[in-house]
């Protein structure tokens, strides 16, 4: 497997929707799993500033232990563009500030339902770029895109299957099973 440092706009946009759809997100865990603490608050741009710098630190964290030459240079070994490792969370702040049609304007459509699809498929990019590192399953990070993409993938099955238009139409999900 190779990869990669993720683009500023990748994680931005994920803290973006994040805050758009008002998630909290438990990114600490006690013993068998229950959350702990306070829930991050992704409408506030402290929340979203705390999305950016856990997601970039786990991307940056998992590319030194892929490519261990790099391990001290951090994001820089990566893009001409940042200094530090702290350069780029501030992208990544700096992104998560726009709203989803500002980034990269024309190039992609952010009405539902792409959009929830749109974020979940970066969420999986953002996934695959930070699973070197053995605790990636236990790391904070991992647990904001967890929540993120479940909620995108829900409020896409919803866009799909139970809208039409201005009516909803309910009758592909009121044929599933309750229980089995």
């Amino acid at each position: 497997m190779s990869a990669f440092l993720v683009s500023a706009s990748t994680i931005g946009a994920v803290a973006r929707y994040a805050a758009d759809e008002r998630l909290k997100i438990y990114h600490r865990r006690k013993a068998g799993g229950w959350p702990d603490g306070d829930p991050i608050d992704a409408t506030t741009e402290q929340g979203r500033q705390a999305i950016c710098t856990l997601l970039a630190a786990a991307n940056v964290r998992s590319l030194a232990v892929r490519y261990p030459d790099t391990a001290e240079q951090g994001a820089a070994a990566w893009t001409d563009t940042v200094a530090d490792d702290l350069d780029y969370t501030a992208l990544c702040c700096q992104a998560a500030r726009l709203q989803l049609h500002r980034i990269h304007p024309g190039k992609y459509e952010w009405t539902p339902p792409q959009r929830h699809i749109n974020i979940y498929k970066l969420c999986g990019c953002i996934d695959y770029q930070c699973c070197e590192f053995a605790e990636w399953p236990d790391d904070p990070a991992y647990r904001i895109l967890e929540r993120v993409k479940d909620h995108a993938a829900v409020k896409a099955f919803q866009s799909v299957y139970l809208s039409n238009g201005a009516q909803r139409d309910k009758s592909r999900y009121e044929l599933a099973p309750w229980g089995l």
